[in-house]
């Protein structure tokens, strides 16, 4: 996939073992040709559906001395903004600072909006999955840089790659105890599906 014009600052949590936050959403988005910086808003050891965690949580002030170390270099101009998982209630608070930085840097600035509304059928699988909604939220805003803002085609492409991602740890677990460990995401085995999606499901209008 070649290169976009696109540069995104996606602030989310990060795990050493395992595929949540950035670590579900950065490799996804770096494969479809998206310029990626990311923030990390905590750094566990794995994510919390273990047993046990061990990590560090990003505070405010440690996110306004990183935006303001961009900023006093001049790195800080983004196409677009993702978030995710968020600590506290005063890290979050200081986000929407974030953004208004940002749209000053780049008015044009994208984090979430579009009126129209679709529905896709797909099949239920038997487990749940950590990280899928963070991988799901990094495939939508790539592809719909991609597909100039197109939702329709961009959910179709987003649900078929994310699908086969989920069908591949599925029957990665085949004999397996599905622990946290096991049904960790198949990222790396995926790297085709992401790149170039096989569309089943179709998305009808609603609205």
């Amino acid at each position: 996939m070649p290169e976009t014009s696109a540069r995104v600052l996606s602030i989310q949590s990060h795990v050493v073992s395992g595929y949540v936050g950035n670590k579900s959403a950065v490799f996804p988005m770096q494969l479809l040709g998206i310029e990626v910086d990311f923030i990390n808003s905590v750094q566990f050891s794995n994510h919390t559906g273990y047993k046990a965690f061990k990590g560090q949580i990003l505070t405010e002030n440690d996110l306004t001395d990183l935006v303001d170390g961009l900023s006093a270099n001049d790195i800080d101009v983004y196409s677009h903004l993702l978030t995710g998982y968020i600590g506290s209630e005063s890290f979050l608070k200081n986000i929407i600072k974030v953004v208004q930085h940002l749209k000053q840097k780049n008015p044009g600035l994208v984090y979430g909006e579009n009126k129209e509304k679709y529905c896709l059928e797909i099949p239920k699988l038997p487990i749940a999955f950590t990280g899928s909604g963070d991988l799901f939220a990094a495939l939508i805003l790539s592809w719909m840089h991609i597909s100039n803002s197109n939702l329709k085609q961009s959910l179709e492409n987003t649900i078929a790659s994310l699908h086969a991602v989920l069908k591949r740890t599925l029957e990665a677990t085949q004999g397996k105890p599905l622990t946290a460990f096991n049904t960790e995401l198949k990222l790396l085995q995926s790297k085709r599906d992401i790149e170039e999606p096989i569309v089943s499901f179709k998305a009808t209008r609603v609205l």
